[in-house]
């Protein structure tokens, strides 16, 4: 029995000599690391430091911005005509490009009439060619129409003719 004891004893003791040693290098206390950490969790752990979190949300913040502000509809009380000379008499168009010169203007007319767009150039009081995708006074369906045109011009926007 008193064999027994000791050695329970001795490996009691042992335990707690090995636990104190190792438990410095298998934990680490809260607080006491140079940089916070953020543990992001699925299938494969990723840790990063704060710095890098917050470049990623800094990033998907102006990801979004540029979203939100490619979505706005582009105001305007500048009068547009026609080539043939007629006032533009839908309020919505998605325009996919602006030229100072006409030229330009007509060649990506020609372009999208050629693969099946009826495109329109008009004219504002500026001069400014602006190339029209498509035309409506319904703005959900302008919206549609401008996801279909981004996928060929993605600087493709929206613009609301007001009156004055």
């Amino acid at each position: 029995m008193k064999k027994n004891f000791f050695i329970a004893l001795v490996l009691g003791v042992s335990l707690m000599a090995c636990s104190k040693s190792y438990y410095p290098q298998m934990y680490e206390k809260a607080g006491e690391d140079e940089t916070e950490n953020i543990l992001i969790a699925d299938d494969d752990s990723i840790k990063m430091d704060t710095t890098t979190v917050k470049e990623v949300l800094d990033t998907v913040k102006a990801e979004v911005e540029k979203v939100v502000e490619a979505e706005k509809i582009v105001e305007s009380t500048d009068k547009y005509t026609t080539e043939d000379g007629a006032d533009v008499v839908y309020a919505y168009h998605v325009v996919v490009g602006s030229f100072s010169g006409r030229a330009n203007a007509n060649n990506l007319s020609i372009e999208l009439n050629k693969s099946g767009v009826k495109a329109t150039v008009a004219r504002n009081q500026n001069g400014l060619y602006r190339v029209f995708y498509y035309s409506t006074d319904n703005e959900p369906e302008v919206r549609t129409v401008l996801a279909k045109a981004r996928k060929k011009y993605p600087d493709a926007w929206m613009l609301k003719l007001v009156a004055r």
